[in-house]
């Protein structure tokens, strides 16, 4: 089947700088701010029951029901992804009427011995979400991924501002404000798919064609599952502390909201944050954030667990941003390899959520938190050394990046010795002009390796083998080459290398 693909990324802003925002990015803008307002809502305790109509295991269970419910859809979506392609408003619908479901139990309607039919609407709310998630992903996949993490940044700062102000200055009414907001962002995607026909060249990829290309291990799920894990379950411990919960509720979403002006402001200037950046950070936010918990004040936990938001919110920027660009330039189902992808990490954050409860039901004095801490560091240190590392370019790939250079270099002085003059010459054209192409497109080492590579003809496969890196980074490489070279195949970029002139 003949693919439809986008001529041209969709940008955010109609200039280059900030202060130019084009009219269906505002609106988009305001629809994915919607999006994390009511995903901050939904995790928030007592947010959505007020007046403390359920007790706090009710609300537990419910929040666990949401997620589970969440990440089995979006592997039902996955699944049907090409049933799901032409029923978009099918999907809006879902998102409406599931979505709001929570509005009942906020309203106190529900008597609260009525435990299975309080859950019920919260299975739904969480099938209602994942349905949200599945539209944005095509939303997301027709802009480059340095689009994406401007989007989801900006989303997640004024989602948090909004959940502040629904949480805490109309507290009253939280939770049927917060029930609707499904319906508000429902409209926003109704006006984004028909005033502006934001999906116009959509691209529809057969799942099974999608699966064979997108090529999926182990390594980059565990990752997922792992962070996840981490998210889960610092955030429960910290709506579990003591002294109320107006102070663990600020620190939740303020933390997130740095992250997102972080990114913002990395976007706008240097752009340093990458994932090479993201793995330096994880384990030392990890572990800052989890040896401190049984140890100390409910003021430093709070703080603490605030930290570890921070860092595991910029790696959950970074690696959808990822994810959306993959999409794109290997032509993959957005909404099947969005929805796989995303299941994986609400189930890694219902694990954490999980394990947290069960550590902190069972402990005495902290004691089991310690524990606790002290074996997910373990895993964590296994995932960043083994897994994450494989998964993300990291600094040694960096910074041996010249010595490989070097190396090939006096490989190929003595292969010239064998050759012929005139293939020595044509040869070292050729290579000349790759590395003037590097030079003047800013690319780095390890990008001008992954170049050279392509230049010859070699396949993705053959990268991973020969640079020592996984399937995952060598398609990071690969697309960020795309992305300063500004092609869109490899018969694209041999031309521009044999147009190059030195």
């Amino acid at each position: 089947m003949k693919l439809v693909v986008p001529e041209q990324r969709e940008s955010i802003f109609e200039t280059d700088g900030l202060s130019v925002i084009s009219p269906h990015s505002k609106l988009s803008i305001l629809g994915i701010s919607i999006h994390y307002a009511w995903i901050f809502c939904l995790l928030a305790p007592s947010v959505m029951t007020p007046g403390g109509s359920y007790g706090l295991n009710q609300i537990t269970f419910a929040r666990v029901g949401l997620m589970l419910a969440c990440s089995l859809c979006l592997l039902f979506i996955w699944r049907k992804s090409d049933f799901f392609f032409n029923k978009r408003y099918l999907l809006i619908a879902l998102v409406v009427l599931l979505g709001s479901a929570t509005i009942w139990p906020s309203l106190a309607i529900i008597p609260s011995e009525q435990n299975s039919t309080f859950y019920l609407f919260w299975v739904l709310a969480g099938v209602g979400y994942a349905c949200s998630i599945a539209l944005w992903s095509e939303m997301f996949s027709s802009i480059d991924a340095a689009g994406v993490r401007a989007y989801i940044s900006i989303g997640i700062v004024f989602g948090a501002i909004l959940c502040a102000l629904i949480t805490l200055v109309i507290k009253s009414y939280a939770g049927v404000i917060a029930s609707c907001l499904p319906f508000a962002e429902a409209i926003t995607i109704v006006l984004l798919e028909n005033k502006f026909d934001f999906l116009k060249n959509r691209m529809f990829v057969p799942g099974k064609e999608s699966d064979a290309r997108m090529n999926i291990n182990w390594r980059p799920i565990l990752s997922v599952v792992a962070s996840n894990l981490a998210f889960g379950f610092i955030l429960h411990f910290l709506f579990t502390q003591e002294g109320g919960e107006l102070f663990p509720l600020i620190a939740y979403m303020l933390a997130a909201a740095i992250a997102g002006i972080v990114v913002i402001v990395d976007f706008s200037t240097r752009r340093f944050i990458n994932e090479d950046f993201i793995i330096k950070i994880f384990l030392p936010t990890a572990a800052i954030g989890l040896i401190p918990l049984a140890f100390t004040g409910t003021t430093v936990r709070i703080i603490c667990c605030g930290l570890m938001i921070f860092g595991l919110t910029l790696q959950s920027i970074m690696s959808t941003s990822s994810l959306c660009g993959h999409a794109r330039v290997y032509k993959l189902s957005p909404m099947r390899v969005f929805c796989f992808g995303r299941s994986f990490a609400v189930f890694g954050f219902l694990i954490g959520w999980a394990i947290s409860y069960f550590a902190t039901l069972y402990s005495t004095g902290y004691y089991f938190i310690a524990v606790v801490s002290i074996i997910l560091i373990a895993v964590f240190i296994f995932v960043s050394s083994f897994v994450m590392k494989n998964y993300y370019p990291n600094e040694d790939e960096g910074k041996g990046s010249s010595e490989v250079v070097h190396t090939q270099h006096a490989r190929s002085q003595k292969q010239t010795a064998k050759l012929g003059f005139d293939e020595v010459d044509k040869r070292d054209i050729w290579k000349k002009k790759r590395e003037k192409l590097a030079h003047d497109y800013n690319l780095s080492p390890r990008q001008e390796e992954v170049l050279a590579l392509l230049a010859k003809g070699h396949d993705t496969k053959y990268i991973e083998d020969k640079l020592y890196i996984s399937n995952h980074t060598a398609k990071s490489h690969i697309y960020a080459i795309y992305q300063k070279l500004d092609v869109h195949s490899r018969q694209d970029l041999i031309e521009l290398i044999d147009k190059t002139k030195v």
